[in-house]
């Protein structure tokens, strides 16, 4: 039956329809009950399992197999044996802990595939040596080995690498033998659309939103506003941001106490504080992790208790107008005053998860099922890592340094094995490496901000996880860089003398457009709507840590755009603790991500139901359950996910992606 499922629950879909199955073992034997065979991360191989255990090869034409086997192919590789005197010359024994054979060493082909050409008395191997060492890769994911490999016993050449991890359909192309499979039998479409889901405006602020009014020429790139912390405030800050219509001010120095303010902000240059809370301990923070848990609004901060204990707190902020401190973590290994080797820089919320960037100490990933109670439940170190920040799109993320080179995207598909895609360190045009000081994703970029070596913004295209490409950047050597972020195209980046904001038209090639200044380390420039809020960590005059400056003269009109999202559209073997991640353009508005804005079904056209999460650019949607062996499909609707100034996305983005191993055509 062709109709895109596994009726008989063999892990195969549609098989039998065309594609046939040959053992690659110099016979040609028909496979009988084959199996994908897979890396250990889900990725198909190019090949099958057959019931019997030899590999196979898949043939694109359902051709019968030789009647007799080659001249040299030897006996048939399940004879058992104890040493290569059983088998004939064209054979090694082979372990049985290689051969899976139940205890007995067999006879395996040596060199003879099916196709050889043995008229002369020595056989060619027919592959190529790219498809054989897929070949032996694929023999790998079995604990065994082709004899001859470099990887067999007794090989003179080291053995080749672990088969690289796959990448979840960001990179998603299959191997030339195996895409015969994915194609020999076109599956069934899906439904033409889903059932019924909510309206994507369906959707509405507490607070009064972002800014609204405009400005006129004299008052672009003047300070209009400041805003402030309670009376325990050190003039201690970093980035704010919106959440809920309100704009969300932490405020702490480096060795703990600080507290978090809420505002009105519908007129930036009057802003309206509503609430506000001191802790003895939250610690200067570099993100905003804001999460919605049973109904309640968190959000996740570092905390300093003393030199030798600190890690994590959590606000709850379901009150805007009286915070509460909920709870903390200590993390192990934490050392102050070493401000960025052994303390908590900064957190990023996806479902149960928070990751924890650390510094030398890693990432930590908590549990915050119960913020109240959080747990840790691991930790990835990496040598030569300084663990700055960790942003995740569905099942990739940016792991990047705090005031080094190295950055890594990694595989976080599965919750318990990441596998790192690759690592860079950063660099110019030419080739000369600049460390940074912070990095954020911004649509399809990761954005670096150059520091030592003068400032400006470096920026990669992340479009392909598993290989980071250099686009562009601009340096600006009155400048060291802090942090950097992205509004459509413009960005907005803290050079610690000043603020600057940078075409981003062309982003092989940021223009440096302005610059704004205020007393202190001016590190972080956050653009919101047409105002860009400056923030100094150090050296403030009294009450001017925050300070409010007017950009563009009406207000932001324009809604998010959605560059990279993961999985990739067409992306098979999604594991079924994948998740569902955008990275948009700008900041969104968290309120405006809903089931009707962000939609997710299955192939029976079923709503798959889940939590969403956004913080700054990104936003995730993290499912109850994937199902194996079905195909979703994602729709992010006109007039539904909005940024902070309200404006929805201008026009619908439509993906899929599937846990087996192909997906269902497009519903649209």
């Amino acid at each position: 039956m062709c109709d895109g499922f596994d009726n008989n629950c063999d892990g195969f879909i549609d098989e039998g329809v065309v594609t046939t199955f040959y053992r690659d073992d110099g016979v040609g034997k028909r496979c009988e009950e084959p199996r994908p065979l897979l890396f250990h991360s889900g990725a198909a191989t190019g090949f099958v399992q057959c019931a019997d255990g030899p590999i196979a090869r898949v043939s694109q034409e359902p051709v019968p197999p030789p009647e007799a086997p080659p001249a040299c192919a030897g006996d048939e590789p399940d004879l058992f044996c104890d040493s290569d005197a059983d088998c004939n010359e064209h054979e090694a024994c082979i372990p049985a802990e290689l051969t899976g054979s139940e205890g007995n060493a067999r006879c395996e082909p040596a060199a003879c595939r099916t196709g050889d050409d043995c008229t002369s008395g020595e056989c060619g191997v027919v592959l190529d040596s790219n498809l054989e060492q897929e070949h032996d890769r694929s023999l790998a994911a079995l604990g065994r080995v082709r004899p001859g490999s470099p990887s067999a016993p007794g090989a003179a050449r080291t053995a080749p690498a672990p088969p690289p991890r796959y990448d979840r359909g960001v990179n998603a192309s299959p191997s030339p033998i195996f895409a015969l499979l994915l194609t020999a039998c076109a599956p069934v479409a899906a439904p033409v659309e889903p059932e019924a889901m909510p309206d994507p405006g369906d959707w509405a602020l507490t607070g009064p939103g972002g800014p609204g009014v405009s400005f006129d020429a004299a008052a672009l790139d003047q300070p209009c506003a400041a805003l402030t912390g309670g009376p325990e405030d050190a003039e201690h800050h970093n980035l704010v941001g919106m959440y809920d219509g309100w704009l969300v001010l932490p405020w702490a120095p480096e060795d703990g106490g600080g507290g978090v303010s809420l505002f009105e902000f519908d007129d930036p240059c009057a802003p309206v504080k509503i609430g506000e809370a001191y802790s003895p301990t939250m610690r200067e923070s570099h993100t905003l992790a804001i999460a919605e848990v049973d109904g309640r609004t968190l959000l996740a901060v570092d905390m300093h208790i003393d030199g030798d204990h600190g890690g994590i707190g959590f606000w709850d902020l379901t009150d805007p107008t009286a915070p509460v401190w909920l709870s903390q973590l200590e993390l192990p290994g934490y050392d102050y005053p070493d401000a960025y080797f052994r303390v908590a820089l900064s957190t990023f919320w996806q479902g149960d998860l928070l990751f924890v960037s650390a510094g030398f100490l890693g990432v930590f990933t908590v549990d915050v099922s119960d913020p109240a109670n959080p747990v840790i439940l691991d930790n990835f170190t990496e040598v030569a890592f300084l663990a700055g920040s960790f942003h995740v799109i569905g099942n990739v993320a940016l792991a990047s340094s705090a005031g080094l080179l190295k950055t890594m995207t990694i595989d976080v598909g599965d919750p318990e094995d990441w596998q790192t895609l690759a690592t860079f360190e950063t660099a110019d045009a030419e080739g000369d490496l600049h460390p940074y000081y912070f990095a954020t994703v911004g649509g399809r970029y990761a954005l670096f901000a150059r520091k030592d070596t003068g400032g400006g913004p470096m920026v990669y295209d992340l479009i392909d996880p598993s290989k980071p490409t250099l686009v562009g950047g601009v340096e600006n050597p009155e400048a060291d860089g802090g942090y950097v972020y992205r509004h459509h195209d413009m960005l907005f980046q803290g050079e610690s003398n000043f603020g600057s904001r940078y075409d981003f038209a062309d982003p092989a090639a940021p223009v440096e457009l302005t610059r704004i200044d205020i007393d202190g380390d001016f590190d972080t420039l956050t653009p919101i709507g047409n105002v860009a809020v400056a923030s100094v960590d150090s050296g403030a005059a009294s009450g001017l840590s925050t300070v409010v400056f007017p950009w563009a003269a009406e207000p932001d009109t324009r809604g998010p755009t959605a560059e990279l999202v993961n999985p990739a559209d067409g992306a098979v073997w999604v594991p079924v603790t994948g998740r569902i991640g955008l990275s948009f353009d700008e900041f969104v508005e968290p309120r405006s991500v809903h089931a009707g804005s962000f939609r997710v079904w299955d192939q029976a056209g079923r709503a798959v139901p889940g939590r969403f999460y956004a913080q700054e650019h990104i936003v995730n949607f993290v499912p109850d359950a994937l199902q194996p062996d079905t195909s979703y499909f994602v729709e992010v609707p006109a007039g539904g996910i909005a940024d902070l100034s309200g404006n929805p996305t201008g026009a619908s983005m439509r993906f899929r992606f599937s846990t087996a191993a192909d997906v269902m055509e497009r519903p649209w």
